[in-house]
């Protein structure tokens, strides 16, 4: 819980922000929209972390295409590692688990056994950036 100037207690503080997350984040499912607030603290430093992440996800999707098809498993890994990262900080919490598990197959070198979930993530990675770029 949060206080206020006084150093009281105050629980609409610590509430405060969900209700300025603009309705289209909060449809958008694969976003925990409370998880990702918390993580970054307010609504504004929330929607720029989602915008910055929409920003970055053809050419991050298009890397981890090209490390797949290359066989660069060292690349792929640390790029998963990151993925990880960012999708839980804006509560794309389905994405980083996933993200987690390829990397640590890729870490293993069992990522051929999981190609079809590697290309799956790049497509559900997309498919958020795209809903993402709709939040004006």
């Amino acid at each position: 819980m949060k206080t206020d100037n006084n150093g009281n207690n105050n629980l609409s503080i610590a509430t405060s922000g969900h209700e300025d997350i603009p309705q289209a984040v909060k449809d958008i499912s694969e976003l925990d929209h409370e998880k990702g607030l918390d993580y970054c603290g307010d609504p504004d430093d929330y929607l720029f972390a989602l915008e910055t992440y929409g920003e970055s996800v053809a050419e991050k999707a298009d890397q981890l295409d090209k490390c797949l098809k290359e066989e660069r498993y060292d690349d792929y890994a640390m790029m998963m590692h990151s993925l990880k990262s960012m999708s839980r900080s804006i509560g794309a919490v389905g994405l980083s688990d996933m993200a987690r598990e390829l990397e640590q197959a890729a870490k293993s070198g069992d990522i051929k056994d999981q190609e079809g979930k590697a290309y799956s993530f790049i497509e559900q990675y997309r498919a958020l950036g795209e809903r993402i770029a709709k939040i004006k």
